[in-house]
């Protein structure tokens, strides 16, 4: 039996491709791909050194000491340094409003007048009660003397009749009289103190119907107009803010 053998075939041959073609196809991508990376590094260093102006530099320098400055930026309220709220300790109605805003004041001058019809009626009274209560004394006083004179009468008849008249109940009731008396005349004097008081605060809310200025300033605000009511039962009311001087300011940030 003869066998024959068959030459083996290329496997090239057998695909139909030819390897030298091959290897050609293959080395021109890679020269390709080796052009396009140099390119790009290429214009990448162009880019570095002449796109964004000079190249940067470093220096160095020894370490020392120096001011550091730190700036800080704000908002805020631009204020007075010194600002006084002037208020009214009495109850009543404006009779008249003197300032106006941006006003200049001085210390001492009038910045508002309450209408003080009440307050002049209650001085009235308070000064008659006065008078009535130092009449009060003069009479005391005469009563005071009355008394004393009729106990020291008394006290001579005794003496004169060697103790047999007046009885002894006689002589304790006008010693008893002669000390109410006095006492009268200690309780008058001291309605006559209370009347001064009274006839003082009276005469004091009188001088406070006049809103006067504390400060010499500007007036920055005013809250009130001629015939307002103004309410001071559990604190003074605000009427008027002043500012002392505008030309030194503080800012509230």
């Amino acid at each position: 039996m003869v066998t024959k053998t068959e030459p083996k075939m290329d496997i090239a041959q057998i695909l139909g491709v030819d390897s030298s073609a091959g290897r050609a196809l293959q080395r021109k991508r890679w020269i390709a791909a080796a052009t396009l990376a140099a390119t790009i590094v290429v214009v990448t260093i162009i880019r570095l050194s002449t796109g964004n102006g000079a190249p940067k530099q470093y220096k160095t320098q020894e370490v020392r000491r120096g001011s550091l400055t730190v700036t800080v930026t704000a908002t805020g309220t631009l204020q007075p340094t010194n600002e006084v709220s002037v208020g009214s300790e009495l109850s009543g109605i404006i009779k008249s409003v003197e300032v106006d805003y941006n006003g200049r004041v001085k210390v001492g001058q009038i910045l508002a007048r309450l209408d003080t019809s009440k307050l002049e009626a209650q001085i009235t009274q308070a000064k008659a009660a006065l008078e009535s209560a130092r009449a009060k004394v003069l009479q005391t006083q005469a009563t005071v003397v009355e008394t004393k004179a009729k106990l020291a009468q008394f006290q001579k008849v005794r003496e004169l009749s060697n103790g047999k008249v007046p009885s002894q109940t006689e002589m304790d009731a006008a010693k008893a009289t002669f000390e109410r008396a006095k006492a009268d005349g200690a309780s008058a004097a001291a309605s006559v103190s209370q009347a001064q008081a009274t006839l003082q605060a009276n005469e004091t809310d009188l001088a406070k119907s006049i809103i006067r200025s504390p400060i010499n300033g500007i007036v920055l605000t005013r809250s009130i107009e001629p015939g307002q009511t103004v309410a001071a039962s559990f604190q003074a009311p605000v009427l008027f803010t002043l500012a002392e001087d505008l030309k030194r300011m503080q800012l509230e940030a």
